[in-house]
């Protein structure tokens, strides 16, 4: 049988109701953003290593090893994660992007695109969601 509220109770019933849903879907959002960074980072390293940029990578894996994701907003209203390369951080954009100088070195494209991340970060929100 279903609750029933008496009619001075209805908007108390509904802001319940909403806080509830704001709960669910910040909590999934969370989720998806974890998710997705993990993700990130494990695509990085797949990448890193499938790509010619292996035999530029230092041999203790220093390159691989470093790729790392960081919480870098967390309040009520906002959570983000930032996924960056924490033992060697100007090596990315030179593999990426190739260089000139006195040894020139060409690209090694193994950075996903910002496209790659927001379809998996749409994944990863409809999954999380799905689960609730």
């Amino acid at each position: 049988m279903a609750d029933h509220i008496k009619p001075d109770q209805f908007g108390e019933s509904i802001a319940g109701i909403l806080e509830e849903f704001k709960n669910v879907t910040n909590e999934s959002m969370r989720d998806a953003v974890d998710s997705t960074a993990k993700d990130a980072v494990d695509q990085l390293k797949a990448n890193a290593s499938q790509t010619g940029a292996k035999h530029h990578l230092s041999v203790t894996g220093e390159y691989l090893k470093g790729w790392t994701s960081k919480v870098t907003s967390n309040d009520s209203n906002r959570y983000g994660r930032t996924v960056f390369q924490r033992k060697k951080p100007g090596l990315p954009h030179l593999l990426q992007n190739g260089h000139g100088g006195p040894a020139p070195a060409k690209a090694y494209s193994h950075i996903p695109s910002d496209e790659e991340a927001e379809q998996l970060i749409v994944k990863n929100l409809r999954e999380a969601m799905n689960k609730e």
